[in-house]
């Protein structure tokens, strides 16, 4: 995320064999790589920090940041506005979990008709099994249209995808 690379480093899991053995022995010519790395990882958190909260507050994202997990911790924080347009941009740049997160959000909110969107774009595009059961469940308890649900329903078993037991239960209600 940050675009930092150790030089001269010791490995995170050497660090209690390193420690172990200068209390043993009282010095280990590897201990001055030891603070070296736990002085990286300070300074790391302390960009990320900087980065993290000018993101949060609008700014720059940092680079190959998790958008979907960001908005959607952003949505369950308060930070909705902000939650929903990472999970757009997320969406747009084809992260089919923050298409998931933004229309189970959106649904919840009552905004169906911008959730089935999403969906439909996720069924259109990806062939997901998840927005083809969500597009059926609108279509027969917000739309009260069996027969758009019933075709939900075909679309996703035509398409011969391997379904996750969970997706075959939902299909058969």
């Amino acid at each position: 995320v940050l675009g930092l690379e150790r030089g001269q480093d010791v490995a995170g899991w050497e660090v209690p064999g390193i420690y172990l053995d200068y209390l043993r022995r009282g010095w280990s010519p590897r201990l001055p790589l030891v603070w070296e790395h736990n002085l990286q990882d300070v300074r790391s958190l302390a960009v990320l920090f900087a980065r993290l909260n000018a993101a949060l507050g609008g700014g720059e994202l940092p680079g190959r940041a998790d958008l979907a997990s960001l908005g959607s911790w952003l949505l369950k924080s308060g930070g909705e506005q902000r939650g929903l347009e990472l999970l757009r941009l997320s969406f747009e740049e084809g992260d089919e979990r923050a298409g998931r997160a933004l229309g189970l959000h959106l649904k919840r909110s009552g905004r169906w008709e911008e959730a089935a969107e999403i969906w439909r774009s996720l069924a259109a595009g990806r062939r997901s099994p998840f927005a083809a059961v969500e597009l059926a469940k609108h279509a027969e308890h917000r739309l009260r249209d069996p027969r758009e649900a019933l075709d939900w329903v075909q679309r996703v078993l035509d398409w011969g995808l391997p379904l996750e037991a969970r997706f075959r239960r939902d299909l058969a209600a």
